[in-house]
């Protein structure tokens, strides 16, 4: 086993750094797509991370997949769904430096229905996790809190109530509240809405559409200096694109909508994953103009405007659903493709220029089917990175810790 002394400041423990729009220093944690942010809170100032093959993270009959990552400083804390209990739940581990588990599984939704899709945040003293949940006969937005050590603080929160669907959420901490934001289909069309919470998770403020309908779901929303940023894809013309939004501290959407995939001649551009290097964002997303996915990254100021040309990260074809994180002097990337003949995670590193520094470092070897990867990255040498894999008949949640 392969050891590496990584000496962390702060803005490379914490992987994406500012300032809270509303208060208070802010460090944004990476991966799930997003959702995934960190928050204020002294940060150790040296760990050491231990690069690791891959390990199978749960063992429960059954089916355990989509995981969410978020990094504290000192070790990750995991969100998936997980039908161990008959019907989908969300449970919840941490996992140390060298990859180890600490403690026990957590069963953080015990309700009628299933509950799926979470999205995980660290604050910097406790977790939030927002998921799409089916116990009140339709798909909603539930959240509730976790302490440190994952023991639930409180009753489940419940976010909408709408006979349509409201599904795959986004959340994040500015340091004072959360924003969630989430595919909603009450209009009969999917849009993008939004809302914030206090604290304590009690809503403070009214439903916020943000998008015109069409938008595909899975938003991902990144706390900035000036409130937030928000990407989706969306197809008005028939063929989704990428689009980004700037939103002030309130979820108020500012100036207009801008594109940041070029527009398709052929195939389209979708699954963005929103991450934060100072005072700039990325993005990556998976286009078909090739006729085959591929995996790029865009650069872009807090107002949508782009910094520089689009890169494309990946070799091979067939490759999609990326996750972006910061790692403190760039952007770690990690997709699925099929390049091998069967679908394995893979991962690549970018500075701050948007330069490929390192890519298609294998992470997965299983040789059957790994998907839906999220990650988070401490430091700009290594990554921390989890994903749903079938490799022994089940559907299973695997990690493991790569150096780039």
């Amino acid at each position: 086993m392969h050891r590496l002394l990584l000496v962390l400041g702060c803005l490379a423990s914490c992987g994406r750094v500012g300032f809270s729009p509303l208060g208070g220093a802010v460090d944004d944690a990476g991966g799930d797509g997003p959702g995934t942010d960190g928050a204020p809170g002294d940060v150790p100032t040296d760990v050491m991370l231990v690069a690791t093959g891959e390990s199978r993270l749960t063992t429960a009959p059954g089916t355990s997949q989509l995981p969410a990552i978020v990094w504290t400083g000192t070790e990750a804390g995991i969100a998936w769904e997980d039908d161990r209990d008959g019907n989908v739940e969300i449970y919840f581990t941490r996992i140390d430096a060298r990859g180890q588990r600490i403690g026990s599984d957590v069963r953080v939704t015990n309700a009628p229905g299933t509950s799926r899709t979470p999205s995980l945040v660290w604050t910097g003293v406790e977790y939030g996790i927002a998921w799409t949940d089916t116990r009140d006969l339709d798909e909603e937005i539930y959240f509730t809190r976790l302490a440190a050590d994952g023991t639930k603080i409180g009753a489940d929160t419940r976010i909408t109530n709408d006979l349509q669907p409201q599904t795959s959420p986004s959340l994040q901490w500015s340091g004072t509240e959360w924003l969630v934001a989430w595919d909603d289909q009450r209009t009969g069309s999917n849009v993008i809405s939004a809302m914030r919470l206090a604290a304590n998770g009690l809503s403070v403020s009214a439903l916020m559409p943000l998008t015109p309908g069409g938008a595909t779901p899975s938003p991902d929303v990144m706390v900035t200096s000036t409130g937030y940023g928000l990407v989706y894809a969306n197809g008005p013309t028939g063929t989704p694109e990428v689009f980004y939004m700037a939103l002030d501290p309130t979820g108020a959407r500012v100036g207009g909508v801008v594109q940041i995939s070029p527009t398709a001649t052929a195939g389209g551009s979708y699954a963005p994953s929103l991450a934060r290097n100072g005072s700039e964002l990325v993005i990556a997303y998976h286009d078909d103009r090739s006729g085959t996915a591929n995996i790029y990254v865009q650069r872009i100021d807090l107002a949508g405007t782009r910094i520089g040309t689009e890169t494309r990260v990946d070799v091979a074809p067939s490759s999609t659903a990326p996750a972006i994180a910061s790692n403190g002097d760039g952007t770690t990337v990690c997709w699925y493709d099929f390049r091998n003949g069967s679908y394995d995670v893979f991962a690549a590193r970018l500075d701050l220029q948007g330069t490929v520094v390192r890519t298609d470092v294998p992470v997965s070897t299983g040789g059957s089917y790994a998907s839906a990867c999220k990650l988070v990255a401490p430091n700009p040498s290594i990554a921390i990175v989890a994903w749903t894999d079938d490799r022994n008949g089940g559907t299973e949640i695997y990690i493991r810790i790569v150096e780039l």
